[in-house]
């Protein structure tokens, strides 16, 4: 919508109505690691998978982790849910549907990408909002 729009332009107008929809709208709480990391969340959106990735959801995380040099802090839930993401797709989505099967939510840190049950990241990106300088 028009409140993830207004942070992937580096704006935090639209932060309140992103935190506040986040569980209607679950996947658009990643968006704020565009103010978060803005650097790191650019290369993920703009760089494209060269090849299919296929495996089960823990698999995936480590692969796309060794693929993109990011470490993921993620406990393993032991998931035997098999996932198959295609070739052209950006590491941000590839990310994104692998996070969707288990509610989990995206958080970009400069060395690692921390991946939280929604609820979980929601709180963190309350806390964070709330911490950040207004602009």
């Amino acid at each position: 919508g028009a409140a993830a729009g207004l942070a992937m332009l580096g704006s935090d107008e639209g932060v309140p109505i992103l935190l506040e929809q986040a569980w209607v709208q679950a996947q658009d709480i990643d968006v704020l690691n565009a103010l978060h990391q803005p650097e790191g969340w650019e290369k993920l959106r703009s760089t494209k998978t060269r090849q299919p990735f296929e495996g089960r959801i823990e698999e995936l995380w480590v692969a796309l982790g060794k693929e993109t040099g990011l470490t993921i802090d993620r406990p393993e839930r032991g998931s035997n849910r098999w996932l198959r993401i295609r070739e052209g797709r950006s590491f941000l989505e590839a990310f994104q549907e692998v996070a969707s099967f288990n509610e989990e939510s995206l958080i970009l840190e400069p060395d690692r990408l921390r991946v939280l049950p929604h609820r979980e990241a929601l709180e963190f990106w309350k806390k964070w909002h709330e911490e950040r300088p207004k602009k």
